[in-house]
């Protein structure tokens, strides 16, 4: 079996596009994290908005690009995203829990949040995958 055969059936390619819009969640996690402490905001606070803030845009993106397929659109498209937040908030419970438990020990908020999102990222590609699209 070639290579690129035996990546596939390790890793779909829709958990690839999944992981790559992720990234680009947690690049407008970090400045909206940044942006909002800027602001006086405690970092808990910034960290929960931060997480939603990516993860509308992940919602948004995701429908667009990785499940294309299976793309929502008018009602159907705020009833997923309903479903996607609601089977986010643990994620996102992760994230906020994990990234303020991590900044009592490390001073550097972006270190904090990346772990923080990376905490709820798992969570987050199976049960969208399997109760949203």
């Amino acid at each position: 079996m070639p290579d690129d055969q035996a990546a596939r059936q390790l890793i779909s390619p829709r958990a690839l596009l999944f992981g790559a819009v992720g990234a680009s969640g947690l690049a407008l996690h970090l400045a909206v994290l940044t942006a909002v402490r800027h602001a006086g905001v405690a970092f808990a606070w910034a960290q929960a908005l931060a997480a939603l803030t990516a993860m509308t845009s992940n919602y948004l993106i995701n429908n667009a690009v990785t499940y294309r397929d299976r793309r929502k659109r008018g009602r159907a498209l705020f009833a997923g995203y309903l479903r996607f937040c609601l089977f986010c908030s643990a994620g996102l419970a992760a994230s906020v829990a994990t990234g303020a438990l991590l900044r009592r020990y490390v001073a550097i908020d972006w270190v904090c949040g990346v772990a923080g999102a990376v905490a709820g990222a798992a969570w987050n590609y199976v049960t969208t995958s399997l109760a949203v699209w």
